[in-house]
């Protein structure tokens, strides 16, 4: 401990250089443990330095990029996150302020740092909270980032020059654990046809896992559902199913009821890589198909059976070719009795509730964060 101590007085601003940077390859090297990061975050004045050093104008750029990375390595575990936000809190601030610039050489790592700190329901909330305008909660005078700033920033091709900004997409799901952050993207049309496009993003897997992650924690406010399914100016089932959709061809009966996006498409067409994504996909589309009758019976006739067979015969991952037999196995169900149409309405024993809503809350935080 006192080892690590004195090399922590060695990130000082005023240290030589050279000394300098060898301590802050040695506290780098240092990040990369989980027992090394709590002993490091266990003295206040490591926190400090490296942000000192990461956004310190008047330092060497490769003395900024080492310090960032060093953050990002002590934010990787969500307690962390929460200690280093209770720590310092002009962190955030700072980070929003070098995403929201359209000069900043390390917005990408800004970004990469939100990600982590954003993890968990708690840390999501503290951010939103005290950082966002659109926060009910909000304690700051001086907060003036807003939700629809940020997502105009993510839906901004080039708004940085030099750097991608694709972890906004993971920073923008963790915030989606929110159910007033949902709300105000759900409640704002222009905002989810700007959003929906990225399904098939085929530049960066960050940014297009980020946003479906999303878009399946939207879909747990279900009172939205037929107005994310149904609405022609959303046509959110063509944009689920796409990314899913192969080469494969169809019978003229079967091809004239799909989405007018999922026919004829292209021999080379190729379906999304990653499994992971695959299942959320999946798992958006049964949570909207679950809800209401008049949502089942829109995906069963605009032809959704056709997409998910081939799927299932492509499919070599367990995870999501299991998700895509449950899919199926629903659309091709009986329905149920009236009385139990809409299945978020029918009637669950305490217990069960209970258990239902813990799972609901894992769902919320485990999605690409």
């Amino acid at each position: 401990m006192e080892s690590v101590n004195e090399l922590i007085d060695f990130l000082d601003v005023n240290t030589r250089l050279d000394i300098k940077t060898l301590a802050l390859h040695h506290v780098l090297s240092l990040t990369g443990s989980f027992e090394s990061r709590k002993l490091l975050l266990s003295n206040p004045k490591c926190l400090s330095c490296l942000i000192q050093l990461a956004f310190g104008k008047e330092e060497q750029k490769s003395i900024n990029k080492d310090a960032f990375f060093s953050l990002i390595n002590l934010s990787a575990d969500e307690i962390d996150a929460g200690q280093m936000m209770h720590q310092n809190s002009n962190l955030v601030q700072m980070l929003l302020d070098y995403i929201l610039d359209e000069k900043s050489q390390f917005a990408d790592t800004a970004c990469a740092i939100l990600s982590n700190l954003s993890r968990g329901k708690k840390n999501s909330q503290i951010i939103f909270d005290k950082y966002f305008t659109d926060s009910n909660n909000n304690s700051e005078k001086n907060a003036a980032v807003s939700l629809a700033k940020l997502l105009q920033v993510f839906c901004t091709e080039k708004f940085n020059i030099t750097n991608n900004l694709d972890y906004l997409g993971p920073f923008i799901c963790n915030l989606t654990q929110l159910e007033s952050v949902r709300n105000s993207i759900l409640n704002d049309l222009l905002i989810i046809q700007r959003l929906i496009p990225y399904t098939t993003y085929n530049r960066s897997i960050i940014r297009r896992g980020g946003l479906i992650g999303a878009i399946k924690n939207c879909c747990f406010n279900y009172d939205y559902h037929q107005q994310l399914l149904l609405s022609p100016d959303i046509d959110i089932l063509s944009r689920l199913l796409l990314p899913l959709a192969g080469p494969e061809e169809f019978e003229p009966e079967e091809m004239e009821k799909l989405p007018d996006d999922l026919q004829y498409l292209p021999p080379d067409k190729e379906r999304e890589v990653d499994p992971d994504v695959r299942t959320m996909l999946l798992e958006t589309i049964m949570m909207v198909l679950c809800s209401r009758k008049e949502c089942r019976d829109y995906i069963k006739e605009k032809n959704a059976y056709v997409i998910l067979r081939e799927l299932h015969k492509w499919e070599t991952d367990d995870k999501a070719k299991e998700t895509c037999e449950k899919l199926v196995q629903i659309l091709i169900a009986d329905e149920p009795e009236r009385e139990y149409e809409n299945l978020h309405q029918v009637p669950v024993p305490g217990d069960l509730a209970q258990k239902f809503y813990e799972f609901e809350t894992k769902e919320l935080e485990k999605n690409f964060q």
